[in-house]
């Protein structure tokens, strides 16, 4: 698996080189099992949104090609346990028990259907309110920005109130090793924080020093997170490799004539992110669930900056797949993670 180790630390190195597809997106109607869904490609790769679950992200891939998400099985659909898929809630879920009565499971704007805003190149979800954290909603807008699917995630602001609050994204897949990158420097042992479950069932090895490989295997049951300087995680399955990385919005002091009042950068150094200490926050999760098949999947979580709920919460997160060819990458990736750089 050194090889998928290797690939994931030269994705993380990347910051473009994709050719530009915006201009060759489509969206179109479509079912998602029973329900009206919306199919959003680039041509390469596709993703399918179904409003009626959850508001979910049902599907990703490439085109043709298998499904990177779990989302249950078909004869199951309607528990709504089975959804799977890709969703984003205020958070984190440690807060959840100052604002609710119960931390799961979640309420009902997860179990409802969002609304809906199709454009010529972009789809927009909004939930319901999420009435323990004042009536906000979860925005989601998916695109395709040079070969990348990005998703921007906001939670709307709530005049008045101080709650702390981010925007806490999972996504449920099946994969056959998944990757959590680490810190350089961290007041964590082993530069992760270990937040349940049964450690020895737990299959991890270091596959750097920066760099966690987790197996998943059937009866774990846990959860890890961490604060990598670029927070990103990544899964591999059947020689190819499923990056997420994550972005925040900065403003920008003094912006120039016509330059944005913010842009968007890999991590913010000056915020606190959740459930950590100060300064360490974790913006990267891992959780490893086990119950009886077809309930068998990991998530992948991403975490935005805290913020006092009348600012609302915002980040983005942008994923891509990487087809692994021998050793070419794995060589460059090494390079870069002795470099250092």
């Amino acid at each position: 698996m050194r090889k998928a180790s290797a690939l994931l630390a030269f994705a993380l190195s990347l910051s473009g080189g994709f050719a530009a597809a915006d201009e060759k997106t489509t969206v179109e109607k479509i079912k998602f099992r029973d329900a009206t869904a919306w199919r959003i490609s680039d041509g390469v790769t596709e993703a399918v949104i179904v409003p009626a679950y959850g508001g979910r992200l049902m599907r990703y891939g490439k085109v043709g090609g298998a499904n990177w998400l779990w989302t249950g099985q078909p004869e199951e659909v309607g528990e709504y346990m089975r959804w799977g898929g890709d969703k984003t809630f205020p958070g984190p879920h440690s807060m959840w028990h100052f604002t609710m009565p119960r931390a799961w499971p979640p309420p009902a704007p997860d179990t409802t259907e969002h609304a809906i805003e199709v454009k010529e190149r972009s789809v927009v979800t909004t939930s319901p309110p999420w009435e323990a954290y004042g009536g906000a909603r979860v925005v989601r807008e998916y695109r395709f920005e040079k070969g990348e699917l990005v998703i921007s995630h906001r939670i709307t602001p709530v005049p008045g109130s101080a709650v702390p609050v981010a925007a806490w994204v999972i996504t449920q897949c099946e994969p056959a090793v998944a990757y959590v990158p680490l810190p350089r420097e961290s007041p964590y042992k082993d530069a992760y924080v270990w937040l349940g479950g049964n450690r020895d069932a737990a299959q991890m090895r270091f596959a750097s020093p920066t760099l966690l490989e987790i197996t998943p295997k059937k009866g774990a049951v846990f959860k890890l997170g961490s604060h990598p300087e670029r927070p990103a995680l990544a899964a591999v399955r059947d020689g190819e490799l499923f990056l997420q990385r994550a972005e925040v919005e900065a403003r920008v002091r003094n912006p120039k004539p016509g330059e944005p009042a913010t842009q968007w950068i890999p991590a913010d150094p000056n915020s606190q992110y959740p459930e950590g200490t100060n300064g360490a926050g974790l913006s990267v999760e891992y959780y490893h669930h086990n119950l009886p098949p077809p309930r068998q999947y990991i998530e992948l979580e991403l975490l935005s900056p805290l913020r006092p709920a009348r600012e609302g919460a915002a980040f983005q997160t942008r994923w891509s797949l990487h087809t692994l060819h021998g050793d070419s990458p794995a060589d460059a990736a090494a390079k870069i993670l002795v470099g250092g750089k």
